[in-house]
């Protein structure tokens, strides 16, 4: 719960009510059913069955159904959220401009891309979710033996606060 209350804080859903209200429903039927286990000796799960159940056996398994859903969408987009990264060329030279379009890709819910980066150096920070940028490689382009060429995406997911990064190396030829 406090991921998913962090994730509502910091994250960029379309349908932040959707959620909020989800979590003061389960959170409200949680709490409630806590109570009523100080009151009487009987476990929280009981309570929460009965309750459940005492408006039939149908409105239970709906809201079960409801609550797996809502949990089933939040795994699957943490786990499927990435970006995709197309290029203009496959080689380029020392003097070349790279023209990189970066699309957020993801399970109903894409990812924020946070920043992008060339050679460690930012080039660009908190950003849309589709980009095209043109990169000139002169200008970032070091010929040491430690350089990598790479570009490195930091993006992430809309549930959870959780910081993914995707590194495209790209092939510099002389």
């Amino acid at each position: 719960m406090f991921l998913i209350g962090i994730g509502l804080m910091f994250g960029q859903f379309w349908n932040k009510l959707v959620y909020l209200v989800i979590i003061l429903l389960v959170v409200y039927l949680i709490v409630y059913c806590l109570i009523l286990e100080f009151v009487s000796k009987r476990k929280w799960y009981e309570h929460l069955n009965e309750l459940i159940l005492r408006k039939g056996v149908f409105s239970g398994i709906l809201l079960w159904i409801v609550v797996i859903t809502f949990v089933y969408i939040m795994v699957m987009s943490v786990i499927f959220s990435d970006v995709k990264v197309v290029l203009d060329k496959e080689f380029y030279t020392t003097q070349d401009f790279a023209q990189v379009s970066i699309k957020s890709e993801g399970y109903i819910l894409n990812p924020a891309i946070n920043s992008i980066s060339y050679e460690g150096r930012m080039i660009q920070n908190k950003s849309d979710n589709n980009i095209n940028l043109k990169i000139n490689l002169s200008y970032y382009f070091r010929d040491d033996l430690d350089s990598m060429n790479y570009l490195s995406i930091k993006f992430e997911p809309q549930i959870f606060p959780l910081i993914k990064e995707k590194i495209i190396y790209l092939k510099i030829v002389e």
